[in-house]
């Protein structure tokens, strides 16, 4: 031994020659790590069988699952969990089919028989009509302008209702009758001269009409009337307001009964107006799906509507704020006319849902005898947009219970109309 070497401490030359053997042994025990691969994913690993958590359950739930599979691929019959309509095979499949038939829709893809009886299809160029309705000017005795009576073009309107027009339906059309005709008698309220005088809307001329339809809106806010009558009375207005200014759509145009560019559609209901209608408007109504004519989307968890089926919506807003239709739960729309003039009668508000045995389900009674159960528990919900047409009813509290309140009828009773409305 070295004088001045400890033997439990020992020289550097000596530490030094003992390295290289360690270092390989360490770099070949890593070397041999490295080497495995995940069973479930094939990445390289420093585990035994699997890269992380992940691919293990993922593997182990395929070749131990929980539970067995308790439905049947609706393409191939394979056993498969009742959550998945497709085994994973015919997924990808189907995943292939659906890409191919969009793409062939994209590229309008049109088929046709040869006169041989042979079938030939390919890409055709898209061309689009456009349908163009127009007042008949024969019928007048001379055309509209801003200084012309109110009156006269509201009687134009309400002959418009009468006659059958294929973009308005009976019962909304009977709807803007009844309204049209209320407001060519509202007293409308002018300080021009400093003083106020009332002049009905009737006598007014047209350029007064913005103004005085806007008074008229909030005449219903203001009065004591049923809670829906804000929101008909609005709709009303945009109606005589698509006529005066014109509509135009996609496919179809109603041409203006005014010349053009004499009003703006700005001027009959702006943004501030229509927020400050919505701090004032917001009932809780009573909707029923149609029998027929509809489109209807709701989440797959909760239980579903069905035609006839009755439920609540708390409205949020009026039904001219911008919506999405990609922001909501639940979507109900009317489609049973192919012009739908208007069609943007649809609130956004909250479907009001209970909870049973830990799930969500909406509120359908079929026995009770108002047609809605009461409300009180019923505090979750569902954000949804849904068309005016469905609304039945609004719930108010005459007392300390709910009072389902039908919204007002708007037809003669015996016509077809009104036979029509409640069947629906």
């Amino acid at each position: 031994m070295l004088a001045g070497v400890h033997p439990a401490n020992p020289s550097y030359e000596q530490t030094d020659r003992r390295e290289p053997s360690v270092v390989k042994k360490r770099k070949e025990k890593s070397a041999a790590i490295r080497a495995n691969e995940c069973e479930n994913c094939g990445k390289t690993t420093v585990n035994p069988r699997f890269c992380n958590r992940s691919c293990a359950a993922t593997k182990n739930n395929i070749e131990v699952p929980k539970r067995k599979p308790e439905g049947n691929c609706e393409k191939c019959g394979t056993p498969v969990f009742r959550s998945k309509r497709y085994c994973q095979q015919c997924q990808i499949v189907v995943k292939a089919e659906k890409e191919e038939q969009e793409r062939r829709r994209q590229e309008n893809y049109q088929s046709w028989l040869t006169p041989a009886g042979e079938v030939r299809e390919r890409p055709i160029q898209r061309v689009r009509m456009r349908t163009v309705f127009r007042l008949d000017r024969e019928d007048l005795s001379e055309q509209f302008n801003g200084q012309s009576p109110a009156h006269e073009l509201i009687d134009c309107l309400i002959g418009i209702c009468f006659a059958g027009t294929p973009y308005l339906r009976q019962q909304d059309a009977m709807r803007y009758v009844s309204l049209l005709a209320d407001l060519n008698e509202f007293n409308y309220r002018d300080w021009s001269n400093g003083t106020e005088r009332k002049i009905k809307v009737g006598e007014l001329c047209i350029d007064y009409l913005p103004r005085a339809v806007r008074q008229w809106v909030d005449a219903y806010l203001e009065q004591p009337h049923h809670p829906m009558m804000p929101a008909y009375a609005m709709d009303a207005a945009r109606f005589l307001e698509r006529h005066m200014v014109g509509y135009e759509t996609f496919d179809w145009t109603i041409e203006p009964l005014l010349p053009p560019g004499r009003f703006e559609r700005s001027e009959f209901f702006d943004s501030a107006f229509r927020r400050r209608f919505t701090t004032k408007f917001g009932p809780l109504v009573g909707c029923r799906v149609p029998n027929a004519g509809y489109w209807l989307r709701q989440p797959e968890w909760m239980e579903p509507l069905y035609p006839g089926n009755r439920f609540l919506l708390r409205i949020h807003r009026c039904h001219l704020s911008e919506r999405s239709d990609a922001g909501f739960g639940i979507i109900g729309v009317d489609e049973d006319l192919r012009f739908d003039l208007m069609e943007e009668f649809c609130f956004v508000g909250t479907v009001l849902l209970r909870r049973e045995k830990k799930r969500l389900a909406t509120i359908a009674p079929e026995d009770c005898p108002t047609g809605f159960e009461q409300i009180h528990g019923y505090d979750a919900g569902i954000d949804a947009a849904i068309s005016g047409r469905w609304i039945t009813h609004a719930i108010t509290w005459p007392g300390d219970l709910p009072y389902p309140e039908a919204v007002p009828r708007w037809t003669v009773e015996g016509t077809e109309a009104n036979l029509a409305d409640s069947d629906t």
